[in-house]
């Protein structure tokens, strides 16, 4: 195969997600929040109060609205600090706990693996 041809990647290089279990717990949230004012109106399409397919659709639109502004108040800092606190938040409160306990840059929780390169050696004399 020549070098101007274009190849498919056989795996993708995909960092691991980061607490699968709080994106879990915050989708749940939302759309628990999204479907409770929505039952009402499906109720009335099941007994057949609304036409179906109009009804369908706007229930449709009011639940995507709905879910797309809770997705953005969540992300707002001071609810995330909130949802933190009662375990929904974007970390789990053990982290959070954790990283909040250090006083200091110099005490949180190592993000990145000491480097081995000695720049004294490097310096002129």
């Amino acid at each position: 195969m020549a070098d101007h041809e274009v190849t498919e990647p056989k795996k993708f290089d995909v960092e691991a997600i980061w607490y699968r279990g709080q994106r879990v717990l915050r989708t749940a949230l939302t759309t628990a929040l999204t479907l409770l004012p929505l039952i009402p109106q499906i109720i009335q399409i099941v007994q057949g109060q609304w036409p179906a397919a109009t009804g369908l659709t706007a229930v449709g639109v009011q639940a995507l609205a709905i879910n797309s502004a809770l997705t953005a108040i969540i992300a707002l800092p001071t609810v995330n600090r909130w949802l933190t606190a009662i375990g929904f938040g974007s970390t789990p409160r053990a982290v959070a706990k954790e990283q909040a306990a250090a006083k200091s840059q110099a005490l949180q929780p190592a993000q990145f693996a000491p480097s081995t390169l000695d720049l004294r050696n490097e310096q002129a004399p």
